[in-house]
């Protein structure tokens, strides 16, 4: 849960694999921004 911290991590990650040659980077929906609070209170939302 730290913003600033992920945003190095994922930067890096990105960095990486373009010297690898990938093409697509894909992060998990809550990777920066955490998870989606309102789940707790609409947990049928998401269905």
């Amino acid at each position: 849960m730290n913003l600033e911290a992920s945003l190095v991590r994922a930067v890096s990650f990105v960095e990486e694999a373009a010297r690898t040659g990938v093409q697509l980077v894909t992060f998990r929906v809550t990777w920066l921004h955490g998870y989606p609070a309102w789940l707790d209170y609409c947990p049928d939302a998401v269905l």
